[in-house]
């Protein structure tokens, strides 16, 4: 069950590793640091996937992405997920190269 873990925590795997290493559990990344993690995913899924794809990953990704930074009410609605790519970056305050506003 731990893949199903780390949907929208690719973090999980390391606090994970953490936990078993010193017997005591990480704090969670802050909201920037997710930030920060979505935005190299996004990175990633550009580098790697068509256009498709990649759309496909981000309406499935976002929403956790999104629980995790606390803005979940930003991609509540299908609306919100089926969103163009851009789109979905500005809620998540990012600026159409990735980097932050």
């Amino acid at each position: 069950m731990a893949a199903r873990g780390c949907l929208g925590r690719p973090w999980f795997f390391r606090e994970a590793n953490h936990l078993l290493r010193t017997g005591q559990a990480m704090p969670p990344p802050s909201p920037a640091q997710v930030k920060q993690i979505m935005l190299r995913h996004y990175k990633l899924l550009k580098e790697h996937a068509g256009e498709s794809r990649r759309s496909w990953h981000l309406r499935r990704h976002l929403p956790y992405y999104a629980r995790a930074m606390g803005r979940e009410s930003d991609f509540a609605t299908p609306s919100a997920t089926s969103a163009p790519p851009a789109s979905s970056r500005r809620r998540c305050g990012s600026t159409s190269d990735g980097s932050d506003q």
